[in-house]
């Protein structure tokens, strides 16, 4: 009987710390021979900064895109799904410039997101992790509405 409750459950992987030890692609075969059936995919470090010249952020939206939809079809080729990645964590910190470059990495998650063919990016948010303990929940409601605003989350 629990056999049978848990049958239409797959088991997803968050290979963060194996794509930069093994790269991406070798992350997402290490991930299928483990047995899970899709991955959380990581965005979020210092190699998927459009800063980073060596970066793939660094590239043309264009090359970006391409660049993950390789990985894409590498993951189908081998039957593993992306079932989401998980983008910038840091969220504002109420330093512009700082949280201009959030603006433009989180932009760039989007597109890797959406080549991916994953349905959900997790992007860390303002909170008081990151900003005072004093900061105002309406400033911080304001620092998200403008990350996702500006980032391109949200159609305008």
């Amino acid at each position: 009987m629990e056999q049978a409750l848990c049958k239409d459950i797959k088991i997803s992987v968050s290979i963060g710390t194996l794509q930069e030890l093994y790269g991406e692609k070798e992350a997402l075969k290490i991930a299928k021979n483990a047995g899970a059936d899709g991955v959380d995919f990581n965005l979020w470090s210092g190699a998927y900064d459009y800063k980073n010249p060596e970066s793939i952020y660094a590239k043309s939206d264009k090359e970006i895109y391409d660049y993950f939809k390789d990985i894409k079809a590498f993951a189908d080729k081998i039957g593993i799904e992306i079932y989401m990645t998980h983008g910038q964590g840091t969220g504002y910190v109420n330093d512009e410039f700082k949280d201009n470059d959030l603006i433009e990495n989180v932009r760039r998650d989007c597109i890797a997101t959406n080549a991916l063919g994953a349905t959900y990016c997790v992007l860390h948010t303002a909170g008081n992790y990151h900003l005072a303990p004093e900061t105002k929940k309406e400033k911080m409601h304001f620092f998200n509405k403008d990350l996702f605003e500006k980032g391109g989350v949200f159609a305008k």
